[in-house]
């Protein structure tokens, strides 16, 4: 081994990446074979400021994965591992059994000398189904995870981390391999059929071992890639947002002329720690905060329109909205638990608001559609429900934003209203080091996009324009699962102390103030979707006409919509991409920036404007087809703006995997694939991608039969059953109920009293 010296060598450190394979008997060879070939470990510490300790890990990329059989056993569910493949360095091995990949794990561990201080980093690809084998095998030190049964890392006692690979992407295998740059390995696909029944004694063609190396040695190649540009293992972060975060925070504290300079820390440092929240303006913050409006125009859904529809969507939504509008909350909010006529107009015009209110006899103003979300309501009266958006209630209550208030406004009247628990700020832009890192990175990807040699740090720049808006929403008191021989929340005697959990969240929020690292600012996440959903609604508005019958608004989804007639709106789209365009000037301008970067321009010469509102694929007539949000079906038109899509069938159904279902319904229904589309359609187990997890938590054992007729012995401490399952498209009584009054009726009013 080296030294525990960091070491600032830059590597791709993978030298036997093939479909080679040892057995767990040889892993004493394998490991001083790769130490050997790499000239020694590094090994880099780590200070963990939590745990006040320091910490040693082996910079080399390791990745291992499991493959499982799902059987019913007495008509019960079961779940066995049957193979695994553990990869270090590009050496694979490969083997059977559950002994013996603990025996290659001591061989490892006394090999590099392992221990609750000294780690080796294991990538998994969705840890979570692992981690369901091994919880109960394993003991574990250090288990972190946001959702239930969803680790992100998992420490276990032997110095191995495993960490999740898919939450660090969000990619699939297939799409992580896409993505290599330095590394191309295909991810094999069709090899294994997971409905036959194998156990660790069923025998294993070459081709289906190399199903399962592959998968390792994607991963693998991944971390060497990422260990390469990051710097050294431990700067990997956990998520793909950990990347704009590091990014962000660098920016906002370094000055990049002279790094040593600690003034703009300073500067930056004061203006943050005068931004502060209190839990119950973060609990308000938090019912205010929406994401993206997906819905569907009721008088249009369920119909095939014998005209072409057009798609257009925003250009990078979420950071035009961080870049352009100077309507932020940048200052600690005045708090006016009863709020007057005057005081509330006054705090409109000139302030950055949220408020709780009160609407008595709210009604549409608009046909097409509604703004106002049932989930986010509370003691609501009477209410006509579309889709999960109120269309008419006697009364409501719930929490926005002055933004959301200009919008429904514009889409419902009331027969009056009441505010209170008014919180208003100064406003202002984002600060300029959050506004740079947004422009540079948008002008990066653009301007990286084809570019001979420079596909990893295209693929990069594009993942972190993807997640720059997920650092802003990061929860401050989110909730973190804990596991210590179970997970807590799955234990029959877990009881939650309100006075207990009041003062962690206190806690929390105080720790949060007075971070002296954070550089963001809670409210700004939830005037970001509220600015970006202001954009939408302005469309959407402009297409539904006067009357219901007139609406060329058919489909919205967060930063698209979908519509008849395009022609007839042509206008509002320019003018929008004009304003939009003075509004992003305007901006940097303020913040002295390069304006050349809001429309950067790809190698072949195409400008990318950031905020317009563009052109994004036309339907054939009769080719587009909604059922509700996240429900549509649809067939491009020969139009050449199409490009590859021209004459494509495509389906966006929530649950459903179009790369199997689409050709299953083109077979099945033909020429009447949009007929069929409707209400309980059902796609079988098999065509539907769709499956069924079930996590079996107790210990079992057995012996089972292959699909050869093979007898195997299996002992699982715990384990995940895995079904194909039917999907069948349904929509709620409610939502069909209120389809068949409001398109068999007149008028609204018909359907409203």
């Amino acid at each position: 081994m080296r030294s525990t010296k960091k070491t600032t060598k830059k590597i791709v450190p993978l030298i036997f990446l093939t479909g080679d394979y040892f057995t767990p008997e040889e892993t004493e060879s394998v490991i001083y074979a790769a130490v050997h070939s790499l000239g020694g470990f590094d090994l880099i510490k780590k200070r963990d400021r939590r745990a006040k300790k320091t910490y040693e890990y082996y910079n080399v990329p390791c990745s291992f994965d499991i493959e499982t059989s799902s059987f019913m056993e007495g008509g019960q569910k079961r779940g066995i591992m049957y193979a695994w493949a553990f990869s270090i360095c590009g050496f694979t091995i490969f083997g059977r059994t559950w002994e013996q990949y603990y025996d290659m794990l001591a061989d490892i561990q006394r090999i590099l000398q392992l221990s609750e201080d000294r780690r080796l980093v294991v990538y998994v690809h969705n840890l979570a189904w692992e981690f369901q084998f091994l919880r109960h095998r394993e003991h574990w030190i250090n288990v972190f995870a946001i959702e239930l049964r969803r680790p992100i890392y998992a420490v276990s006692d032997i110095g191995i981390e495993y960490r999740c690979s898919y939450i660090l992407t969000g990619y699939s295998l297939a799409t992580v391999a896409e993505t290599l740059t330095h590394f191309k390995i295909n991810k094999l696909v069709g090899d294994l059929d997971y409905k036959l029944i194998r156990h660790s004694a069923t025998h294993m063609t070459d081709q289906e071992i190399q199903y399962v190396i592959h998968d390792v040695l994607i991963v693998v190649a991944l971390i060497a890639e990422r260990i390469d540009h990051d710097g050294d293992i431990t700067k990997i972060p956990l998520t793909q947002t950990g990347y704009v975060r590091k990014l962000m925070q660098r920016n906002c504290f370094t000055d990049p002329v002279n790094p040593k300079n600690k003034y703009k820390r300073l500067c930056y440092s004061r203006m943050i720690s005068n931004l502060t929240v209190t839990l119950d303006e973060y609990k308000q913050l938090k019912r205010a905060f929406q994401g993206g409006f997906t819905h569907a125009n009721p008088f249009r859904s369920g119909k095939v329109f014998n005209t072409p529809v057009t798609s257009w969507d925003i250009t990078s939504s979420y950071p035009t909205s961080m870049i352009a509008f100077k309507e932020y909350p940048m200052s600690n909010s005045q708090y006016f638990p009863t709020v007057d006529y005057k005081t509330f107009c006054e705090s409109l015009k000139y302030y950055a608001c949220i408020f709780d209110i009160e609407f008595i006899g709210i009604e549409p103003k608009v046909w097409a559609d509604n703004p106002i979300s049932v989930s986010k309501c509370w003691d609501i009266k009477k209410p006509t429900i579309n889709n999960g958006r109120v269309v008419a209630a006697d009364s409501l209550c719930t929490t926005i934003t002055n933004i959301d208030f200009d919008i429904i406004r514009r889409f419902y009247t009331c027969e009056k209203y009441r505010v209170f628990n008014l919180r208003r700020y100064r406003k202002g832009y984002l600060p300029t080091s959050i506004v740079q890192t947004v422009l540079d990175l948008y002008s990066d990807k653009t301007t990286l996009k084809d570019v001979p040699g420079r596909e990893e740090e295209y693929m990069h720049k594009k993942q972190m324009v993807c997640s720059v808006f997920g650092c802003c929403v990061m929860d401050i008191v989110r909730e973190e699962h804990t596991y210590s021989d179970d997970w807590d929340e799955l234990k029959e005697d877990k009881e939650i102390d309100p006075e207990s959990e009041i003062q962690r969240q206190l806690t929390i929020i105080d720790e949060y103030n007075k971070n002296p690292n954070r550089f963001l600012y809670y409210p700004w996440g939830v005037f970001i979707t509220a600015l970006s959903r202001r954009a939408l609604f302005f469309a959407i508005l402009e297409c539904s006409g006067d009357e219901r019958r007139d609406s060329d608004y058919i489909y919205s989804d967060t930063d698209s919509v979908k519509i008849m007639h395009s022609e007839r709106h042509s206008n509002f789209f320019t003018k929008y991409n004009e304003w939009i365009t003075q509004q992003l000037n305007a901006a940097v301008q303020y913040h002295k920036l390069d304006p050349a970067k809001l429309c950067p321009h790809t190698i072949k010469g195409e400008s990318k404007p950031l905020g317009v509102w563009d052109f994004d694929g036309e339907y054939a007539a009769g080719g587009f087809k909604t059922l509700g949000a996240k429900r549509y079906l649809v067939k491009y038109s020969d139009d050449p703006r199409n490009g590859k899509k021209c004459g494509k069938m495509s389906l966006t159904v929530s649950g459903l995997n179009k790369k199997v279902a689409v050709p299953y319904l083109m077979d099945k229904y033909r020429d009447n694939i949009f007929g069929a589309f409707t209400d309980n359609l059902t796609v079988p187990g098999g065509y539907s991608g769709r499956h069924v997890h079930t996590y079996i938590d107790t210990e079992t054992s057995g012996k089972v039969y292959d699909y050869e007729g093979v007898p195997g012995y299996y002992h699982e401490y715990s384990a995940v059953h895995l079904a194909e399952s039917e999907y069948t498209l349904s929509i709620s009584k409610q939502y069909a109920n209120f389809l068949l009054d409001i398109q068999a009726s007149d008028t609204f009013e018909e359907v409203l009293f």
